[in-house]
């Protein structure tokens, strides 16, 4: 019997709970300074937008429910809208804070975050 092979996309699952969107209009010009090469600012309107988002996340692992000490944390990003060289769409955070060592230990391992 062959089994299929299971990536991290399939052996757990996200939930954001109480979310939180709160956005800046900003000149294009002064949010493209922060961001790093190869990547362009998206706007909309003709403006840059800064977000700050606050949620709390649930995380479950190969199905089962989320241990609520361990995997549900309150979570906050600060973030923009960007486009690659080649036109695809993303999302850069500035700023990325997770309230329990778990996932901040994954995201920095998995995901290369700082």
């Amino acid at each position: 019997m062959r089994r299929r092979k299971q990536d991290h996309e399939h052996a757990r699952s996200n939930r954001w709970e109480e979310v939180t969107f709160l956005h800046w209009r900003y000149e294009p010009e002064a949010v493209q300074r922060l961001l790093p090469p190869g990547l362009e600012v998206d706007t909309c309107e003709g403006a840059a937008w800064v977000g700050l988002v606050l949620f709390r996340m649930r995380v479950g692992l190969l199905g089962l429910p989320p241990v609520p000490w361990l995997l549900t944390f309150p979570e906050t990003n600060v973030r923009t809208y960007v486009r690659t060289r080649d036109g695809a769409t993303g999302v850069w955070f500035f700023s990325l804070d997770a309230a329990r060592l778990a996932p901040v230990l994954v995201g920095r391992s998995t995901y290369r975050l700082r």
